[in-house]
């Protein structure tokens, strides 16, 4: 029997508009109330100009996931960031100040950052997530762009934008904490996380494919990348693996060849997978590997504390990283100065194919610290302090930096002086035990 002739079609997901019914009824909720937030997710991404428009239309934030921040976060006046553990800026009080919540495309899971009481609407292209994270007031399946059109032809023009300007007013004061350490860094050691995302946003290609490792790498991601509309930013948000920047970056060069492709990769991630520098060696990849090397599971020791436990198994003993990407035949820089670290990114840049940079971030390379007004947490403590919507913020969501400086060694009790950065700007001290707690002195807040 002959084998039959290859197909010269591909087939395209079909795309479908709800009834009438549905739309009537969905813009008859829209326009009855007064506060709508849209939330949105990836399957936003045919659907940039819809959503602004009729965030225009109804005077409504829009919020977004991790896996929704490439699709809508750009030429956005009306965005607010993000939600959920590294969530930033006044997506929270967005999404707990409305009157109706709009969810667009999304499918985030966590339930306890949806907030309760509010009047849902959920639009998806896959009727059988409808309703799957939150209790709906009315579902619609259907394209979100086709979606969205239909409603623009009914929903009315609000005048009212007090619900936004708040949201949007607290989002730029976030924004403004968080361009703290961007601001201001000269030849300060060692080199900030922060300031490492926002150098690599300025000078990354328009097109350049991020991979940001599970863990607070995707955090610098979420808070300094922007999303210009020819770059992507994959990342393991559906299942939160760890290790995947590294692989996910070789599968991404292999797939486009001619792009940039960068893995955002933890000291965590890339040592549980080294074996995988051996395929970028051998495929000559010119793939860019930064490495935030603070010798810590940094996600994992951070909610270890949240729940007041002392970390436990969360430190590192890592290699000379730079050294390594040189036994490999790549491009190895460490970088322990901010004043260094523009030039590396631009050596890093596209440019000798078969350069692959390895750039080494010095060991704890993030503050912790306590403001005065903070509950301090004990290991062995069981509420130490309040998980929020929008990450950890009691009471208050940021504070201003100043200096710290107290210092101490490892299980002494005292501030550590290195660093940490918890998802919302909460910063902690370290300490040893219960019996031993003295933290910093009033008043540390260095972040």
């Amino acid at each position: 029997m002959s084998s039959l002739l290859p197909h010269n079609f591909k087939l395209k997901p079909p795309t479908y508009m709800p009834s009438d019914h549905d739309l009537d009824a969905v813009a008859e909720l829209i326009d009855r109330h007064e506060k709508v937030t849209i939330y949105c997710g990836a399957g936003v991404r045919n659907a940039h100009a819809e959503v602004l428009e009729l965030a225009d239309r109804i005077k409504a934030p829009i919020g977004y996931t991790l896996r929704g921040k490439e699709w809508i976060e750009r030429d956005n006046p009306y965005a607010v960031g993000l939600t959920g553990l590294i969530g930033f800026g006044g997506c929270t009080k967005a999404l707990k100040d409305a009157d109706l919540l709009l969810l667009v495309g999304t499918d985030f899971p966590y339930r306890e950052y949806i907030p309760e009481g509010k009047m849902i609407v959920q639009i998806d292209s896959r009727p059988e997530h409808l309703g799957r994270r939150a209790r709906l007031d009315y579902g619609i399946a259907g394209d979100a762009a086709l979606t969205l059109c239909g409603l623009l032809e009914r929903v009315a023009q609000k005048s009212e934008d007090l619900h936004l300007r708040a949201a949007r007013k607290l989002h730029e004061q976030a924004r403004r904490k968080l361009d703290v350490y961007v601001r201001h860094t000269g030849g300060q050691s060692p080199v900030h996380p922060e300031f490492v995302a926002a150098i690599l946003d300025r000078l990354a290609c328009e097109d350049t494919i991020f991979i940001a490792d599970t863990g607070m790498s995707a955090v610098w991601a979420a808070r300094y990348l922007n999303m210009s509309p020819g770059r992507r930013l994959i990342g393991s948000f559906n299942h939160g693996s760890m290790a995947n920047a590294m692989p996910q970056a070789i599968g991404a060069q292999l797939a486009y060849p001619g792009r940039q492709v960068v893995a955002m990769c933890g000291d965590g991630g890339l040592t549980m997978l080294l074996g995988d520098l051996s395929t970028i060696a051998t495929y000559e990849l010119p793939v860019t590997v930064i490495v935030f090397d603070n010798g810590l599971l940094d996600m994992v020791h951070w909610e270890m504390l949240a729940e007041g436990f002392e970390p436990y198994e969360t430190e590192l003993t890592n290699p000379d990283f730079a050294k390594l990407a040189d036994a490999y035949g790549f491009l190895g820089i460490g970088v322990d100065r901010h004043d260094e670290v523009p030039a590396v990114h631009r050596r890093a840049r596209p440019g000798d194919r078969r350069l692959t940079p390895c750039t080494r971030w010095s060991r704890r390379a993030w503050r912790r610290d306590q403001p005065s007004d903070q509950p301090t947490a004990y290991p062995g403590a069981r509420a130490p302090m309040s998980v929020q919507p929008g990450g950890l913020a009691a009471p208050r969501d940021v504070w201003s930096p100043t200096g710290c400086t107290e210092r101490c060694t490892r299980r002494t009790g005292h501030c550590h002086g290195t660093t940490w950065s918890a998802p919302a700007l909460l910063y902690l001290c370290r300490w040893a035990s219960a019996s031993q707690s003295t933290s910093c002195r009033p008043g540390c807040s260095e972040r």
